[in-house]
């Protein structure tokens, strides 16, 4: 029996760590490589066909439960099994949307949490769509792209959703010393909450932002400003931490991570909400 737990227990740790290789490396590393790699080898026009040709012009992919399964497994790398609270409770028969912070790094609770209902779909930015390998991924995951005629022509379909909306800058300011969450002039999702009839689900992730200690000279509060003015301007965000000492890359092994679930914040129909209206359920 003891053998058997052991085994069972390397398996998942085994799986853990590929799903946290192919989650980190699809979207931050593969693409780069691949592309440099083919410009070294053919040129630049060859690297560029190769951006176009996977980024954008092969046909999509289906989502693959199979892909989403092991992609959740990365909770199990982190210490992350421990969830206070229930989406179970939700009654007012309404489409939900999960608002997971903080994104931390590189979102490891938020996406390996989120992935634990296969009927609920991740809306993700729109450049995760247009990178090599990254949209193959995002398209086995069922992912959408939080492009406005994207989301909204999912939400009418009246399908919960999973979100990160802190989005870049949150990445920006993810530091192992403080929780913080870019929410303040983050209001599309609730206009959009407001006018197609969907609740929204608070989920926090305390733990995340530890998984990775971002060098000291992007902490500093000058470089720190910078760096989220880049973040709002350019959707780009710049910075370094490390995670397992094996593999920096990859959030650290066995961190606590705690994650809970808030209370369903129920919101009325609004079919043209107003600034004030978007205001006042925002706040």
């Amino acid at each position: 029996m003891g053998q058997s737990s052991s085994k069972q227990e390397e398996q998942s740790q085994s799986h853990a760590f590929l799903a946290c290789f192919v989650w980190v490396n699809t979207w931050l590393v593969f693409p780069f490589i691949a592309t440099g790699g083919i410009w070294y080898r053919w040129g630049l026009l060859a690297a560029a066909s190769f951006w176009l040709i996977l980024g954008s012009l092969v046909p999509s992919l289906s989502q693959n439960d199979g892909t989403r399964r092991l992609i959740s497994s990365m909770r199990f790398w982190i210490d992350g099994k421990e969830i206070i609270g229930s989406l179970e409770g939700a009654s007012s028969g309404k489409p939900l949307l999960h608002c997971h912070h903080p994104h931390g790094a590189v979102g490891i609770n938020g996406c390996s949490k989120g992935g634990l209902d296969l009927a609920v779909r991740a809306v993700v930015a729109p450049a995760c769509f247009r990178m090599p390998l990254c949209r193959q991924l995002m398209e086995l995951m069922g992912a959408v792209s939080s492009a406005k005629d994207h989301m909204t022509r999912h939400m009418r379909q009246g399908r919960s959703f999973a979100m990160l909306p802190g989005g870049v800058e949150e990445v920006v300011l993810n530091d192992q010393g403080v929780e913080r969450a870019y929410i303040m002039k983050r209001k599309g999702f609730v206009k959009y909450a407001l006018q197609y009839g969907f609740d929204i689900v608070p989920i926090y992730h305390f733990g995340e932002t530890e998984l990775y200690d971002v060098l000291w000279v992007f902490r500093m509060p000058c470089v720190l400003r910078w760096r989220l003015h880049i973040a709002e301007k350019f959707q780009l965000a710049l910075g370094m931490g490390i995670g397992w000492p094996w593999m920096p890359n990859l959030p650290k092994r066995g961190k606590k991570c705690i994650t809970v679930i808030g209370k369903q914040i129920t919101l009325p129909h609004i079919k043209t909400p107003l600034p004030q209206d978007v205001e006042k359920y925002h706040n």
